[in-house]
């Protein structure tokens, strides 16, 4: 199943816009052929526009993407400054080549790639998304807006399945103050009743956190939104306390990143070994009026068909989804 404009009304939409610059985000890797199948789409409509493709697939996989002819330029890492730099360079007629995080192809049609990703050093200095700008009807949950929000970038785990292990973009949080504005607009602007916060890992910091649900709290009461975190909570990070706020903050599922029951795999992983201390947190989860969603790895290499029957039949045992 495919989500999102067809192809031909993709087309139309950008050769009505007369672009010049068209940026495409390739964030997960089982999708990135759609991400190049735009990119050439929209060359098909606007032969003379700059193609821009970035995101995790293109961050970890530049060479691969830049196989793709209307492809022109990669930017790897955080894009907010170097996208905004290398779209002045663009217009001013000036070299992008010292553009952080790029990727390009010199006249011979070699590929040049910035080793170092690029990334927003302070992190209260990332703009809040335009949300004035989305189309509501696209993004809802009920009769309510739904909106994603970023609290934090980065990760400072370093497990081998996950392109934070790799891409160099270190671990920053937003301050509570920056990430309550962010909620706030998406509030007003897109009515948002549903929130996910699409962090590799927002619970790290137990402080920061419950200080975070503590301002939902204040500003919305008990309830009045609804709050995900669907990337996968660290089951080590939650404790009663911490359960209790996202409850009261309007959470009312914890997704439980576990990978895996099996030792040997975890290792593989480079995955602290969190089934000590899972049942406690459902258990919590479930006395605050709360489901649990927990998260397997199957597929990885190595791994075979018995270790993940064995990994669901261990979640059977268990209370959650």
């Amino acid at each position: 199943k495919r989500y999102g404009y067809s192809w031909q009304h993709l087309e139309s939409i950008v050769k009505k816009s007369r672009a010049a610059i068209v940026g495409v985000s390739s964030l997960f890797t089982a999708y990135s052929g759609e991400a190049v199948e735009t990119a050439s789409r929209v060359k098909k409509a606007l032969p003379e526009c700059v193609v821009v493709v970035g995101g995790h697939h293109a961050t970890e996989m530049p060479r691969k993407v830049m196989e793709c002819k209307d492809v022109d330029f990669v930017i790897r890492g955080e894009g907010e400054e170097s996208f905004a730099l290398l779209v002045h360079r663009l217009f001013v007629g000036e070299s992008c080549a010292d553009v952080p995080g790029i990727v390009y192809r010199t006249e011979g049609g070699e590929i040049v790639v910035d080793d170092v990703p690029a990334v927003v050093e302070e992190p209260d200095s990332f703009p809040v998304p335009a949300f004035d700008l989305v189309e509501r009807r696209w993004y809802s949950r009920g009769k309510s807006g739904a909106a994603v929000v970023v609290a934090s970038r980065g990760c400072p785990m370093k497990c081998s399945y996950c392109s934070m292990a790799s891409s160099n973009v270190p671990y920053r949080k937003k301050s509570v103050a920056k990430v309550l504005e962010e909620i706030r607009q998406a509030v007003e602007a897109m009515d948002a009743g549903f929130i996910d916060f699409e962090d590799e890992n927002i619970s790290l910091d137990k402080q920061w956190f419950q200080e975070l649900l503590c301002g939902i709290i204040d500003g919305y009461g008990t309830g009045s939104l609804e709050l995900r975190a669907m990337n996968g909570l660290f089951t080590p990070s939650l404790d009663e306390k911490t359960i209790g706020l996202m409850k009261a903050a309007g959470f009312r599922t914890l997704n439980l990143s576990v990978g895996s029951s099996c030792e040997e795999r975890l290792r593989q992983f480079r995955r602290p070994n969190v089934v000590g201390n899972l049942d406690k947190v459902v258990s919590a989860a479930i006395r605050n009026g709360m489901d649990a969603v927990c998260y397997m790895i199957a597929g990885a290499p190595g791994q075979t068909a018995e270790e993940s029957l064995a990994d669901l039949a261990y979640l059977a045992k268990r209370p959650v989804l």
